[in-house]
């Protein structure tokens, strides 16, 4: 399974968990069945999500934005309180979305700086293109002038958007 998994009971000692939720916490691989989470490094983090579970007894959801061994992580957290005829326990569903998070933020930088740069050329063909209609069109030098700088922004944008169309790919 891609998410870590790890069950407790209603004193948050350990029933079951998975390698992932351990490689996700940076907590070494061994055994931690019969063990508290309070007391385990990495799962103190969670031990909040569970005490809500097991009070409200409903789903509870929370993202954690973490240090872990000198990593960022952020994890999208699930627990669920299980109450059956002899006693209450918790399931706690782990996320990773550490990676979704930066291909997140390298999405919007894309889309900041290709604005950035599309609008600079845009900017410029607009101010010519007005210029040249209130008036320039008459002056000669002026415009042989302002249609090159639009016909250069022009190759700028065409440029531009072939770039943008390379990286789609």
């Amino acid at each position: 399974m891609v998410e870590g998994i790890v069950s407790v009971d209603r004193s948050k000692e350990i029933l079951f968990y998975n390698a992932k939720v351990l490689k996700i916490f940076g907590v070494p691989i061994q055994s931690y069945k019969g063990r508290k989470t309070n007391h385990l490094a990495g799962f103190e983090n969670i031990d909040e999500l569970i005490e809500l579970a097991l009070s409200s007894g409903k789903l509870i959801e929370k993202e954690y934005k973490l240090n872990i061994n000198d990593e960022k992580k952020v994890l999208q957290c699930h627990a669920l309180c299980f109450d059956d005829a002899d006693d209450k326990s918790v399931i706690v569903v782990v996320q990773d979305m550490t990676e979704l998070y930066k291909l997140e933020k390298m999405r919007k930088d894309l889309v900041s700086n290709v604005s950035h740069e599309l609008k600079t050329p845009l900017t410029a063909i607009r101010g010519y293109t007005e210029t040249l209609l209130e008036g320039a069109l008459d002056d000669a030098d002026n415009r042989t002038r302002f249609v090159s700088k639009i016909k250069s922004n022009a190759d700028r944008l065409l440029e531009l958007v072939q770039d943008v169309l390379q990286l789609a790919k």
